[in-house]
């Protein structure tokens, strides 16, 4: 991915569970898309408590890789806890969130800086996410998802067709900010919007996960997700976000 004098620094933020047989061919892709990126800075891998091996597996990678940065859970906590790990150990000012399937392509990262540079001001733009184009999930799974992503924009009203998408570039400091709950990660642009940043959505492929099985069914996903669009419906409608303006002290009149 060629990089542009504009484009910010950045880590890319992967949380897994039970992912032991993709994680090398993920490190290995995102190194050789990335590796040639000014801003590329490194990878953090959070292990949230996997019971595959995946540890050693992580630990071997690391001595091929400069950069990779491995973090591990004790136990399972799932995704969006993950990722709050992971954010919180980068010192970079953007994150670049992707799926430890294999799932998300890093050469569509491209496509979010390109986002990020033509929408104007960098300071007021929290988070740039892909949108899943000719998804590869089977039917059932698309048509959940396509129920679910259809309440959550009725209610909440965020202006996103798909939050499932694991590929998002995001401001680190706003992402901090943001209140943190199991399943945030499907609701951060309502949050970051609630919070006053704004989001960006741009189409990006979507490939089938390489090795094994999706650890969530539809109906665990529904119940969840219910219980979870409530709570993020009562936390936009507590939501306080006036307009600041800086008053003049009267002497450059």
């Amino acid at each position: 991915m060629p990089g542009t004098s504009k484009q910010p620094d950045f880590s890319v933020v992967i949380s897994l569970y039970n992912e032991i047989d993709n994680l090398a061919p993920v490190v290995e892709e995102i190194h050789a898309v990335l590796a040639g990126n000014p801003g590329f800075k490194g990878i953090l891998l959070v292990d949230d408590g996997s019971t595959d091996g995946s540890s050693a597996r992580l630990q071997a990678l690391m001595q091929r890789f400069d950069g990779l940065t491995c973090l591990r859970h004790e136990r399972c906590c799932g995704k969006s806890r993950g990722v709050l790990t992971g954010a919180k150990a980068a010192d970079t000012p953007w994150l670049l969130l992707m799926d430890g399937d294999g799932q998300n392509d890093p050469r569509d990262a491209a496509l979010l800086f390109q986002a990020l540079e033509e929408g104007g001001s960098e300071k007021a733009i929290g988070m740039v996410a892909g949108l899943r184009r000719n998804r590869r999930d089977n039917l059932w799974k698309r048509f959940g998802s396509r129920i679910g992503n259809g309440v959550r924009r009725l209610l909440l009203k965020d202006g996103c067709p798909d939050t499932g998408c694991g590929l998002k570039l995001v401001r680190r400091d706003a992402f901090l900010a943001l209140p943190f709950f199991d399943g945030q990660h499907r609701y951060m642009g309502a949050l970051m919007n609630a919070q006053g940043w704004s989001t960006l959505y741009r189409w990006v492929g979507d490939r089938p996960r390489l090795h094994g099985a999706s650890k969530v069914t539809n109906l665990g996903r529904a119940f969840r997700g219910m219980r979870d669009l409530l709570g993020v419906l009562w936390l936009l409608q507590r939501s306080r976000n006036p307009k600041i303006e800086r008053l003049s002290d009267g002497k450059d009149a």
